[in-house]
């Protein structure tokens, strides 16, 4: 099916912005005092790596790679063969230059790829992994696409943004030039739209009323105040998520391990 002015029209403005070298390092520098010495967010990102023996011996797309950190630690963990993807050529290109200053460039390839319209043939992968991608792409589509070229049985792993709180979009008002235009967090009913095409087989999520820790980092600027606050907060979040899992969807992130259904 041809793509819509509309689409064609949002994905030349993301191609411009993920070009730009001026805006990634813009946004990591206002970023690192939320993602720097930030125990929480390691086990956000522990979480999006460690499902067991998801990769060892597999082979892997990374969807959506950006600067290709995620791709680094796939190899390191055991990945067979890691395609990266991004409509980004500026970091393409870099991560193409990381791969052979590592030595990894018999085993991985960078690939400059609209999400939404994969190249590759039907069950070309093992594992699909995918690091705040979803939330900027026509779900439908990027969906279709992503089930297509897993193989049966095959598994696929997505740490995203969440959009239902509303303290943390009054956040995201503020800071317009910290994302593009066209990206938004999921909400509860992109949730159900990923259940029409994958089984959720596991599913954690971050940042409920630990975020208020951040008071003790941003405004009191005591790091072992926000270090013992997150920690505690956390296990708070924890069980009330088991309490009552519609809360999920008030954090801040959450990481979903997918399943491509056996057919029939």
């Amino acid at each position: 099916m041809p793509e819509s002015t509309e689409r064609i029209a949002i994905y030349a403005r993301e191609k411009e912005i993920h070009n730009s070298e001026s805006f990634h390092q813009a946004r990591a520098v206002e970023l690192a005092g939320v993602y720097e010495n930030n125990p929480l967010m390691k086990a956000v990102n522990e979480a999006y790596l460690s499902q067991p023996g998801i990769l060892a011996g597999k082979k892997v797309l990374d969807y959506g790679c950006g600067s290709g950190e995620w791709t680094m630690q796939f190899l390191e963990r055991g990945a067979d063969n890691v395609v990266s993807i991004d409509l980004s050529d500026y970091l393409v290109e870099q991560l193409r230059d990381a791969f052979k200053a590592s030595g990894y460039d018999h085993r991985a390839t960078a690939m400059t790829m609209n999400a939404e319209h994969l190249t590759f043939s039907d069950n070309t992968f093992d594992v699909v992994l995918g690091s705040g991608i979803l939330h900027h792409l026509n779900l439908d589509a990027a969906l279709l696409e992503v089930r297509r070229v897993l193989r049966e049985g095959g598994k696929a792993v997505f740490m995203e943004p969440l959009g239902v709180n509303p303290l943390l979009n009054l956040y995201r008002n503020r800071t317009p030039h910290l994302r593009s235009p066209d990206e938004r967090p999921l909400t509860s009913a992109d949730i159900a739209t990923i259940e029409k095409y994958f089984r959720i087989t596991a599913r954690k999520s971050f940042f409920l009323t630990s975020m208020a820790a951040y008071l003790f980092r941003m405004v009191i600027k005591n790091q072992f105040l926000f270090e013992k606050t997150q920690s505690l907060l956390h296990t708070t979040d924890k069980f009330l998520m088991r309490l009552f899992p519609p809360l999920h969807n008030l954090c801040w992130y959450t990481v979903i391990e997918l399943e491509k259904p056996l057919q029939a």
